[in-house]
């Protein structure tokens, strides 16, 4: 009698580990799924960021062009100023660059993208932005506008 009851017992642990098993290779494929599922949620959220960062940098650059201009002193031909406006959605300054020469004038405002480098510096500051054509690197998003 002892034998089968050790028998019984030893089917039993049997049967409940081939159940773990089982249990445990559908939570991880719960698992999985649920994953896979949220993962064209979260390309969106970066979407919406992204097309936010573009809108407010646009909006920035119209800011600091009417500060430029109501701030511009008579008799000075060309003027220069970099700076930092307001918040990103990952917690970084928006940048920019204003640039007045004659009857030109162009600003560049980027954000620094979800990296938080600021990849595009180099490019706007090391020289006139009236001789290249600004563009943004990595994953830096902002604004040119010329006018």
């Amino acid at each position: 009698m002892s034998t089968d009851s050790n028998q019984f017992s030893l089917d039993k642990i049997d049967s409940l580990q081939a159940l773990n098993k089982v249990s445990l290779s559908g939570i991880v494929g719960a698992m999985l799924l649920l994953a896979l599922s949220l993962l064209p949620v979260f390309g969106y959220q970066d979407s919406a960021f992204e097309h936010r960062v573009l809108g407010k940098t646009e909006s920035i650059a119209y800011q600091v062009l009417e500060i430029q201009s109501k701030g511009q002193v008579r008799g000075i031909a060309s003027s220069d100023e970099t700076g930092q406006m307001g918040s990103d959605p990952w917690g970084n300054p928006y940048l920019y660059r204003f640039e007045n020469k004659a009857d030109s004038k162009i600003v560049v405002v980027w954000s620094k993208g979800p990296n938080g480098v600021d990849d595009s510096a180099q490019a706007f500051t090391d020289q006139s932005l009236f001789s290249i054509n600004p563009q943004f690197k990595v994953d830096d998003l902002g604004t040119v506008l010329k006018l």
